[in-house]
């Protein structure tokens, strides 16, 4: 073999090691985008499924709302967790009311616990940001 035909083979090798090696990392490249597009894909649909959701829990709560306001300007409902047969209303009252009454009575007060837990976390941050104040100056 002359010393030109193998110079042609060794260089043929390292190019062709080169080229595998820049195929590999295109591949590895071409896998993480795809991967990211798909769990770009599915963060959409989950986002879409929630705002779906939330659309139909506001309608929910606009429709119970509104059934409210019609047992109160009906006298039906006094509100405050008085039962109307207590005030001499009598008269069957509607279940979904009292259902709807109890369900936002609950949410009310786990939101004014979250509200709670807010602020005494603000008021700890508050107080630990003074007291750092305090003592570094």
């Amino acid at each position: 073999m002359t010393t030109k035909k193998l110079t042609l083979r060794v260089l043929s090798a390292k190019y062709e090691y080169l080229l595998r090696d820049y195929t590999c990392e295109c591949l590895e490249v071409q896998r993480r985008l795809a991967q990211n597009r798909e769990a770009a894909r599915k963060s959409r649909l989950r986002k879409k499924a929630y705002v779906q959701q939330l659309e139909s829990s506001r309608v929910m709560l606009i429709q119970l709302e509104q059934e409210l306001d019609r047992a109160r300007q009906q006298g039906l409902y006094m509100g405050g967790g008085v039962d109307a047969s207590q005030l001499g209303f009598g008269g069957p009252t509607n279940p979904g009311i009292a259902t709807f009454e109890m369900e936002y009575g609950h949410w009310l007060e786990e939101q004014n616990r979250h509200i709670c837990d807010m602020r005494t976390a603000l008021n700890a941050h508050i107080n630990t940001s003074n007291k750092r104040l305090m003592f570094s100056s």
